[in-house]
């Protein structure tokens, strides 16, 4: 591939996420998220007894840390909310927790949306 087509290829990969609803996405997961892994880390330390396992609260912390890197660097933030909807997909669906589930599955139609921006792009189509 020619230096010019390289320098095109990138400029269109690091524009399809910068985008308003992948931001807005990216803060709810760090606010959410770093909220609860606050609250996790609280009862951790107030009560030995905690109900909630720990790959959730890990899960809950990394999807906060997640949404705040996508603010820093926005392709690694992307993959790692694809990481932990997916992981986040998995346990649901593992705990038969259907509303969990459907959550998870909606998020991920959301951060699917620059795959489909990219592919477009390379297929000579306009972008969305």
């Amino acid at each position: 591939m020619s230096d010019e087509a390289t320098m095109m290829a990138k400029r269109v990969s690091s524009g399809v996420f910068k985008k308003w609803y992948l931001y807005l996405t990216a803060s709810i997961y760090a606010v959410v998220c770093g909220i609860r892994a606050g609250q996790y880390i609280y009862l951790d330390l107030r009560t030995a007894d905690v109900s909630i396992p720990v790959v959730v609260q890990a899960l809950c912390g990394l999807a906060a840390i997640a949404g705040i890197v996508f603010f820093l660097k926005p392709r690694i933030g992307h993959h790692g909310l694809v990481v932990v909807a997916c992981a986040g997909l998995y346990l649901a669906a593992r705990d038969g927790n259907v509303k969990a589930a459907i959550f998870h599955m909606m998020v991920l139609a959301v951060l699917s949306l620059p795959a489909v921006t990219l592919l477009r792009s390379h297929r000579g189509k306009p972008a969305l």
